[in-house]
């Protein structure tokens, strides 16, 4: 809350203001073109600006805390001047032309406009506006006192001015600072009005101008538009009084050019939108973490911080090579993210990157920075491209889009550079989060995964160290008494879980190469490979009586991979097939080149019972295996099968029914 204003210039304070307020308030105030005085109710000097110095002569520190009555009113007018001020002290309003007298003792005839301030109810001060209108007094006192010194001090009037007979309108003299600003000569303006030259850019100002006049019988501090003889349109601001000359009933009126400080005004407010509209990209940056979200907030912004007719943003894949098309304002809002250049072709996204800076494309269809199918796509004619690069990073770009031909000044570049950083480190950021965000997802998979590695392992090699450890135990405390076949049965049970636990652990140490190793892929002997699979079953073959059925062609096309990896796959599904085939199994494999993709499929046929779609969905998971068969093998081959062929760029995955066998298949390049 604002802090009470005192009512004394001594222990006078103002209300508490933020920085950016702080700084508007002061400069609306110091380049404010009157003399504006803050004073207590006491009418002792608070505050003065800088055209009050220039106007009196005294510094505002030379005026602070001295009565304003006593500071500027002239003897003759000092009592005028107290009840003015006692008027607006019982909160009153005064505007009234007087003189007032400057610091070295000249008198100047200004306008005075007097208006009480309350807080709250309360009146804490006065507010003071001076105008200096002695160019215009002048006039009018040289009018009556010389038609020549009028005539000299109207022609030497710093602003343009004109003398106009109220009745028709007419022109009657014209200055010589009109002859420079508006552009017409004397001989040229004379004898016509103001409105048939062409002097009103608004004819309902002129209008308004005149109904003052006839109600006030003078006008001051009139703002209009005036229109100059090459067709610039200019600000002005417009006083007139109604004066005898020559014997005719005329208004005498001068026009102060404030052209500069309404275009200041202007470059300020849009400065501030700009700021706006900069400062919510920054906060949607910083607020939103889905990164498409994201973007079209940034596309709809910098759509609305230039008044385009399109915007568009792009992303950069530095792989590929390619642009990709992110989020768009305008008529291509719903489907932009649908597009995709055709190979060779060039788009804007491509070039600006190339070249490290802004574009300006004053003509889509006649640039070498963009292909003709791509701009005939669009509506679009003239296009500010804007690199999006964080450090070293080329991300994508900012492409500002007109469909009418558009002229991008220096400043629309620069204030576009400025956005395109602020979208840049936003996209740097989201695209850093989203790394982060799947990095953890990968290390609480990695988490999970862990878990359910130790519980398989655990599991699977408990169950057959128990047999050993319990079938040796017996041996231990009976072998004396214990028939010998029992012993040679005991023994080979020990020596087959002894085999089992060493097949676990060679697959353990399988997975951890498969982990860490990186192999070249290289073309397969596949005949050769099947066979030594083949070969180191042949035990489980003969105790199981599978019958394994190869095609007399060989095993299908060749083939790219690793062999040892690849014999570990066919070694996991002939064993499984083995395992939970029919009685006896019947195991058949094959292959066959992909149509669509550059891919060969091999495959593994069982005589099994089947399985269902939900067994099915479980399979190739990590750690895991069917809760039917979890005593008959272990949990670990099928997911290493999917490791060891996705990182040779594979796929893998089953074909079954109920009552009607599996199919386990697996892709590799093809040759």
């Amino acid at each position: 809350m604002a802090a009470p204003l005192r009512s004394t210039a001594a222990d006078w304070s103002e209300p508490s203001l933020d920085g950016s307020e702080r700084v508007l308030l002061d400069r609306l105030f110091e380049s404010a073109p009157e003399a504006i005085v803050l004073a207590d109710t006491q009418s002792r000097v608070i505050r003065t600006n800088a055209e009050f110095s220039r106007l009196f002569g005294y510094s505002a520190a030379e005026a602070r805390g001295r009565s304003l009555d006593d500071l500027l009113a002239p003897p003759d007018l000092h009592a005028e001047a107290v009840n003015a001020t006692a008027q607006v002290a019982r909160g009153g309003q005064v505007a009234f032309e007087t003189q007032r007298r400057r610091k070295d003792g000249s008198l100047v005839h200004v306008s005075v406009l007097g208006t009480p301030i309350h807080i709250s109810g309360t009146q804490v001060a006065v507010f003071g506006i001076y105008r200096d209108i002695g160019t215009l007094k002048q006039m009018v006192e040289a009018l009556q006192a010389s038609e020549a010194q009028f005539a000299s001090a109207f022609r030497s009037t710093p602003g343009p001015a004109t003398i106009s007979a109220v009745a028709d309108g007419r022109l009657v003299e014209v200055n010589d600072a009109f002859v420079a600003v508006m552009g017409y000569s004397a001989e040229d303006a004379v004898g016509h009005t103001t409105r048939a030259l062409g002097l009103w850019v608004d004819d309902r100002d002129r209008d308004r101008m005149l109904k003052h006049l006839a109600e006030a019988g003078q006008v001051r501090d009139f703002q209009y538009r005036f229109r100059t003889r090459a067709g610039e349109i200019r600000h002005g601001i417009f006083s007139a009084d109604v004066i005898d000359f020559h014997d005719e009933r005329c208004l005498l009126a001068i026009t102060h050019d404030i052209t500069e400080r309404v275009r200041a005004e202007k470059e300020r407010r849009e400065r501030g939108r700009f700021l706006t509209l900069l400062n919510d990209i920054t906060r949607a940056a910083l607020e939103t973490h889905d990164l498409q979200n994201m973007l079209q907030t940034l596309a709809d912004r910098l759509g609305e911080l230039f008044g385009a007719d399109g915007c568009y943003l792009t992303l950069w894949d530095e792989v590929s090579q390619a642009t990709v098309p992110a989020a768009a304002y305008g008529q291509w809002r719903e489907n932009y993210r649908s597009l995709r250049p055709k190979a060779g072709e060039v788009t804007i996204t491509e070039s600006v990157l190339a070249a490290g800076r802004p574009l300006v494309v004053e003509d889509v269809n006649d640039t070498p920075y963009l292909s003709p199918r791509i701009a005939e796509l669009f509506p679009d004619r003239s296009l500010l491209a804007l690199p999006l690069i964080a450090g070293d990073q080329k991300l994508g770009a900012a492409l500002v889009a007109f469909n009418e031909p558009h002229r991008f000044t220096p400043e629309d570049v620069v204030h576009g550079e400025q956005v395109a950083a602020q979208i840049a480190l936003a996209l740097a950021k989201a695209q850093l989060v989203e790394v982060l965000q799947k990095h953890v997802a990968e290390l609480q998979a990695r988490n999970e995964e862990l878990d359910a590695f130790a519980h398989t392992v655990a599991h699977d090699l408990k169950s057959p160290l128990s047999y050993m450890v319990g079938f040796a135990a017996v041996l231990e405390q009976d072998y004396t008494i214990l028939p010998p076949q029992e012993v040679r049965r005991h023994l080979h049970t020990i020596a087959r879980s002894g085999r089992k636990m060493s097949n676990i652990v060679d697959e353990l140490l399988l997975l951890a190469e498969v982990r860490k190793m990186e192999v070249d892929l290289h073309p397969l002997d596949m005949v050769a490979i099947v066979a030594e699979a083949v070969g180191r079953l042949a035990h489980l073959i003969e105790e199981r009586r599978a019958e394994i059925i190869l095609p007399s062609e060989g095993v299908g096309p060749s083939a790219l991979g690793y062999g040892p990896w690849v014999e570990e796959v066919w070694i996991n599904y002939l064993s499984n097939a083995i395992h939970y085939g029919g009685q006896p199994p019947r195991v058949q494999l094959g292959a066959d080149q992909l149509q669509d993709r550059p891919l060969v499929r091999f495959w593994v046929r069982d005589n099994g019972p089947g399985l269902t779609p939900e067994e099915q969905g479980r399979l190739f998971t990590p750690f895991t295996r069917l809760e039917q068969v979890r005593t008959k093998g272990h949990g670990l081959g099928l997911s290493i099968v999917r490791r060891i062929v996705e990182k040779m760029g594979g796929e893998v995955g089953v074909e079954s029914q109920v009552g009607a066998g599996s199919t386990f298949w697996f892709t590799l390049p093809a040759q």
